[in-house]
């Protein structure tokens, strides 16, 4: 796979019309090449149980150039940009990035019955490396490291109640090493990209679903996670934090801390109806309910940057062909209007302890038609 980014003269502007007004012009271009091969060897060692047996390996190549021109008005007068009074800093990076891996996978099935079916498995992954773009910041300018993890898992899948419900578990453990991780430097006001020690994810998954009858069908998950850094000495600071907060020369020891979006536990409820009516017609709704306990948005563990914990009810209400032609619904999505936040950062341009977030849609209802030919 080839893949080419391009970005060419960005202008940036403070304070135009003041003394001190700034330009800066970027040209960012970087050229990819990946490749990869997949194989999978699957075979039957007795009458109930089977093993698989996979690998893939990729190779990745990475040449990056990337170029800033810093104007510092001085001289606010045009044209700037060939004014000489005007001529600042420019620093260029020419970067490559190579990287090959080979991930294997073995997994164990055993059906003891035909009911159920038990399997361990173990598996390794890969994500590429990179490089960062910070121009004017030596220090954070340094390579990406591929991130490796190693997954083990024990599950079962099971049929219950003469094939009326199904029950899936899943026992599942993540050692991830060099976690890329993007975080917001204050200082240098620049996002970076930097590889954690090592993470941890580990929990338990359930789903579950159950045709109670003929007309209504129940379905539930639910997860417990355990997702931290591992060992993580070098993470960046939060805007204003202090000494004793733990921040030291721009960098805390975030070890221990919980990773972004994990919550340590979360599920979904449904209730799912559908009746046939007259002249065949058919008349549905359908009731979802999404809950998380708190859980961090931000990288750098800021405490002002968690998710509280919440539920969120989702719906939908409507009536159809019987043959399944056409449906006509009334949709409601976050019908209990609650507020979620997909983003939350610090803001340090505007002082100690200022914030924003970016939210989740409030309550939205809309009418839904389909056509089916």
């Amino acid at each position: 796979m080839d893949s080419n980014n391009t970005v060419n003269f960005t202008r940036y502007s403070i304070f135009p019309n003041g003394p001190m007004a700034m330009l800066v012009i970027r040209n960012n271009d970087e050229d990819g090449d990946s490749w990869a091969t997949f194989g999978e060897v699957q075979f039957q060692a007795s009458d109930s149980v089977n093993l698989k047996l996979a690998g893939r390996y990729t190779e990745v190549d990475k040449v990056n150039t990337y170029a800033q021109d810093w104007r510092v008005m001085v001289v606010a007068t045009r044209p700037w940009m060939d004014n000489p009074q005007n001529a600042g800093m420019t620093f260029v990076l020419d970067q490559q990035y190579t990287e090959s891996a080979f991930q294997p996978s073995i997994t164990a099935e055993w059906f003891p019955d035909e009911n159920r079916m038990l399997y361990a498995s173990y598996k390794k992954g890969f994500k590429a490396g990179a490089n960062n773009h910070s121009p004017g910041v030596p220090a954070l300018d340094r390579p990406i490291n591929a991130e490796n993890v190693v997954a083990y898992e024990l599950g079962a899948k099971t049929t219950l109640a003469d094939g009326a419900a199904r029950l899936n578990l899943a026992l599942f453990r993540s050692e991830i090493d060099n976690l890329q991780v993007a975080t917001f430097d204050a200082e240098a006001l620049t996002f970076v990209t930097q590889n954690a020690g090592s993470a941890l994810s580990q929990g338990l998954e359930a789903d579950f679903d159950w045709a109670a009858t003929e007309t209504l069908t129940v379905s539930a998950y639910l997860s417990f996670l355990d997702a931290n850094f591992d060992v993580f000495t070098t993470g960046a600071c939060y805007p204003f934090q202090t000494e004793a907060e733990g921040c030291i020369n721009r960098i805390q020891d975030q070890s221990g801390t919980p990773l972004q979006f994990a919550p340590d536990i979360s599920g979904t409820i449904g209730l799912n109806y559908n009746r046939p009516l007259q002249n065949n017609l058919e008349f549905f709704w359908r009731a979802d309910v999404f809950f998380t306990t708190e859980y961090v948005i931000n990288s750098n563990a800021d405490p002002n940057t968690y998710q509280d914990s919440y539920a969120m009810l989702d719906g939908r209400i409507g009536v159809g062909d019987g043959d399944g032609r056409w449906r006509v619904a009334l949709v409601g999505r976050n019908l209990n209007n609650v507020f979620v936040k997909e983003w939350n950062a610090s803001n340090p341009l505007a002082g100690n302890q200022a914030h924003f977030a970016l939210l989740k849609r409030p309550r939205q209802l809309a009418l839904q038609g389909q056509w089916f030919f």
